[in-house]
């Protein structure tokens, strides 16, 4: 009976440490993400989201409906991100 205990208890902690990977790994998997889950999965803050789409400076994202939820795709902000991305050419590194 201790052993069970034991065992279950050592489950649920398992179980609270891989929250967060379950959680990302889930999330990676989805087709369209909200700014909240951009900013989980990226290192792209949800105010600099907003801040980029007023300014037409950030990555590619759809509105459904007027003044709903925006989501983007992974791959535009991938894509966006490859834009971003800061070649160091072979002299740079010398």
């Amino acid at each position: 009976m201790e052993s069970e205990l034991a065992q279950e208890q050592i489950t649920a902690a398992l179980r609270e440490i891989f929250a967060p990977v379950a959680e990302l790994q889930a999330l990676r998997a989805k087709a369209a993400l909200t700014t909240a889950e951009v900013s989980r999965l990226y290192p792209i803050g949800k105010n600099t989201l907003e801040q980029m789409r007023m300014h037409g400076t950030g990555p590619d994202y759809s509105q459904p409906m007027p003044g709903g939820t925006v989501i983007y795709s992974p791959a535009a902000i991938e894509a966006w991100l490859d834009k971003k991305r800061i070649k160091i050419s072979a002299l740079e590194r010398s």
